[in-house]
């Protein structure tokens, strides 16, 4: 149970959160019945994976335990940097560099050639980082209107249905406090995400580095078409609308009951 829930738990238990689960059973024990239904429509399954994906135990990991670990200890380069100064010494004096410059500045006896050790963090796996977590806070903000003032269960909600309205709230709150992080706001956002992004990320010293490609590729399996990677993604969660009033709602519903009755029995609770 994330911090959000507690404050939650209570707040969905509205008589149209009990109709429109009462309505999920429904639909769940027709296709557990054996009744033959298509797929549903996959414009509608893929936004159900990525509501599902938003409000999922990894991408809470991710944000509320891994993001703030993974801050206190971001990758850097170590770049020599080359300073030159009059009187205030900054650094180690390069004394060679020193008497050349001097020499060019009329022996300049206040002039000073220092070398500092400068930290750098915009590396390919801290461009991940800030990449995944845009992505991430753009989602929280573009979920389909019908879904995002529903309901959830998951296990880390121990199957009591949590508001995804408050849900992404917090994870919304989180994720703007760690964009605004002073050294994550030195690293480029990058307009995509490559081989090597992945790879440097895999091959960090830092595990955490290797969760945070995991996210990326869950996140673009949420957007990328593939009915597969989507009933993935669902297999764990369920996802449903505040009420059962609009078209797309019982469409909704329906395509809920549809996913869930396809998966292993250990997922239905």
């Amino acid at each position: 149970m994330t911090d959000a829930a507690p404050a939650v738990s209570t707040a969905i238990r509205s008589h149209d959160s009990y109709d429109v689960r009462d309505l999920f059973v429904g639909h769940l024990a027709h296709f557990l019945g054996g009744a033959d239904a298509p797929a549903p429509d996959a414009q509608l399954l893929g936004a159900l994976a990525q509501t599902a994906l938003m409000v999922s135990a990894p991408v809470q990991r991710l944000i509320l335990e891994l993001a703030p670990a993974l801050l206190r200890q971001l990758s850097r380069l170590n770049e020599p940097e080359r300073i030159e100064s009059r009187r205030e010494i900054r650094g180690r004096v390069d004394w060679s560099a020193t008497y050349k410059a001097r020499m060019g500045e009329n022996n300049d006896r206040s002039l000073y050639v220092c070398r500092q050790i400068r930290r750098q963090f915009d590396t390919l796996e801290n461009r991940l980082l800030r990449y995944t977590l845009v992505r991430l806070l753009h989602l929280t903000t573009h979920l389909p209107p019908w879904l995002a003032n529903g309901i959830f269960w998951n296990e880390r909600s121990n199957f009591s249905p949590v508001s995804i309205a408050l849900q992404t709230g917090v994870l919304r709150r989180h994720l703007q406090s760690h964009l605004r992080h002073v050294y994550l706001r030195e690293v480029a956002t990058p307009e995509i995400i490559t081989g090597r992004h992945v790879q440097r990320a895999r091959l960090s010293k830092s595990e955490m580095y290797s969760e945070v490609a995991d996210m990326f590729e869950l996140h673009r399996a949420a957007f990328d078409g593939d009915m597969g990677r989507w009933l993935s993604i669902l297999q764990s969660c369920v996802v449903l609308p505040a009420n059962g009033e609009s078209e797309e709602a019982r469409q909704t519903i329906s395509a809920m009951a549809w996913v869930m009755a396809r998966q292993p029995a250990s997922h239905l609770h």
